[in-house]
């Protein structure tokens, strides 16, 4: 079966010949795997032990994409389905250790095998402290080329922002992510909403929303977006999917979980209307990330595992 069209995208074979190279040259003790698009370097190098991050378990992102996909787009994305679960079960297989970021993607992954551990994705405290420009803008933040953040865009637009919009016209959506496809350009026809493909720090975006919303439509890992601006004392809205695998986190503390759109409106109508709530969630949020999300803790965690590994092919 071909190569995920989504991963050959962002890792060629020239790539994987290259790091093949690098490893002949370095002698390396282990091989280490980050995200599954250079998965096929793993499969390669078959003298090495290797052991792999998952950021989120690709094949039941790239399901919920088929599942909502119509139309021609379906069989690419059913297509696409089946050749990410047939390279990440490989690439498990073939790892002596997979390192994952939520209890859900451990407890999945040990249903094939029991090698996986959860560590702690690794979180920089920002120094520019959360300021927002006004009360009345909500940010969405991520790679817009993913189906993943296209699915929580088009969730945002048509399900909770005209919600919104009827109990305060006023409230502006700002959506920023690298190459957005035209579809969501076209989706983003109503002035109040703004879509930017190219900023220049993505830490002061999440600095300076009034709200940062991170949803997620499909079962992901921890939501690097959500964690980045808690990391910066800025007030977040999740859904469940995105709010299960941050550990310590609690609803109404920490950050604001809602579920339907409807809800998600609700919450953000709330939340926009209470300027003191809204800056003590995020104090909370901040102070979590700091605790839960070092990068001591982070690190810690790799080593321990890497120098297992070291001993074993000594």
């Amino acid at each position: 079966m071909p190569y995920p069209s989504g991963l050959r995208f962002d890792w060629q074979k020239q790539h994987t010949r290259e790091v093949l190279q690098l490893i002949e040259l370095l002698d390396p003790d282990v091989l280490h795997i980050e995200y599954l698009q250079p998965a096929e370097v793993a499969l390669h190098a078959q003298s090495l032990p290797v052991t792999a991050t998952f950021h989120d378990v690709s094949q039941r992102i790239a399901l919920g994409a088929a599942r909502k996909a119509s139309g021609w787009r379906a069989i690419i994305s059913w297509r696409d389905y089946l050749a990410t679960r047939l390279l990440e079960w490989r690439l498990v297989r073939r790892a002596q250790h997979i390192f994952v970021f939520s209890e859900r993607d451990q407890q999945f992954l040990a249903s094939r095998r029991g090698n996986a551990s959860v560590v702690r994705i690794g979180v920089d405290t920002l120094a520019s402290p959360w300021i927002p420009d006004d009360f009345a803008t909500c940010l969405f933040a991520g790679a817009l080329w993913r189906a993943p953040n296209q699915l929580s865009v088009e969730f945002l637009v048509r399900e909770v922002m005209p919600h919104v919009w009827r109990r305060n016209p006023a409230v502006r959506l700002r959506i920023v992510g690298a190459r957005p496809p035209e579809s969501l350009r076209v989706l983003a026809g109503d002035p109040r909403v703004e879509l930017i493909s190219d900023v220049p720090d993505l830490d002061i975006e999440f600095a300076r929303a009034s709200l940062n919303l991170a949803p997620s439509m499909v079962p992901a890992g921890v939501l690097l977006k959500a964690l980045r601006a808690m990391s910066a004392g800025a007030p977040v809205v999740l859904n469940e999917n995105a709010a299960a695998p941050i550990a310590g986190l609690v609803d109404g503390l920490n950050a604001v979980v809602a579920s339907t759109g409807e809800q998600f409106a609700e919450a953000i109508v709330m939340l926009l209307d209470d300027p003191d709530r809204l800056a003590l969630l995020g104090a909370n949020g901040r102070e979590l990330v700091a605790r839960n999300y070092s990068w001591v803790a982070c690190v810690a965690d790799y080593v321990t595992r890497f120098d297992e590994l070291a001993r074993v092919r000594s």
